[in-house]
């Protein structure tokens, strides 16, 4: 069996939020996806209407003559939107990298950061709120999707980049999943180095490379009903 997740408005087109396609040993990516052609008539155009990518154990393939065999997970990604519901996939926890639902504190985490090194001369920290108002229209609140396995291991690649080329002493990831209000933070970055110059870079690094290949989705809560941010669907 073959787990086919669907995520954001690829979902919503569909009807579900996954597929148990049965498969007797292996067979080719492509294969897979007639099969599940099958049983949700409509997928292949709907893929193709919004140029999903496809990950298979939250590693994202671009051949579909790639092989899948009975136990794998595929997940099927619209463009993301950087930040509908949580998703209940578990996720082994790694330093320095977090998703949760619940708010963070600043000042927790600052703390905790500094306590990593006695070298620290500069703390950066980002912070993305959920503001009323995008494109020009009221928003009322948000939702946030991700898909946590591929998000927690983007994640951790990311914040060891971003050590490495920023020569870094520290750096912390948070991103919240779930039902946010207006002014609530969505995520949180901060990093260390000795001096600003590498901190006040690494930031902004780091929440460019978030925003281009994280996949996280949102979708706004307008007086008119929700919408999904628009982002090539």
């Amino acid at each position: 069996m073959v787990t086919l997740l669907l995520f954001g408005v690829l979902r919503d087109r569909i009807g579900c939020r996954e597929l148990a396609i049965p498969v007797q040993g292996s067979t080719q990516l492509g294969a897979l996806l007639d099969l599940a052609e099958r049983r949700a008539p409509g997928l292949r155009q709907a893929m193709a209407g919004c140029q999903a990518a496809v990950a298979v154990n939250a590693d994202l393939v671009a051949d579909l003559e790639r092989t899948v065999a009975d136990g794998d997970e595929v997940a099927l990604l619209p463009p993301f939107s950087g930040g509908s519901a949580e998703s209940e996939v578990p996720v082994l926890p790694r330093p320095g990298v977090r998703i949760q639902s619940g708010e963070f504190s600043l000042d927790a985490e600052m703390h905790r950061v500094k306590t990593q090194s006695g070298r620290i001369g500069a703390v950066v920290a980002f912070t993305g709120t959920v503001r009323d108002c995008s494109h020009g229209r009221e928003v009322l609140g948000i939702e946030v999707e991700l898909y946590p396995a591929m998000v927690m291991k983007r994640l951790e690649a990311l914040r060891v980049e971003a050590v490495r080329t920023h020569a870094l002493l520290a750096a912390t990831i948070i991103v919240r999943q779930g039902r946010l209000d207006i002014g609530d933070d969505l995520i949180l970055i901060l990093v260390a180095a000795e001096h600003r110059h590498e901190a006040f870079l690494a930031a902004r690094w780091c929440i460019d490379e978030i925003k281009r290949s994280v996949p996280i989705w949102k979708r706004e809560l307008t007086p008119d009903g929700w919408r999904w941010v628009d982002h090539g669907c």
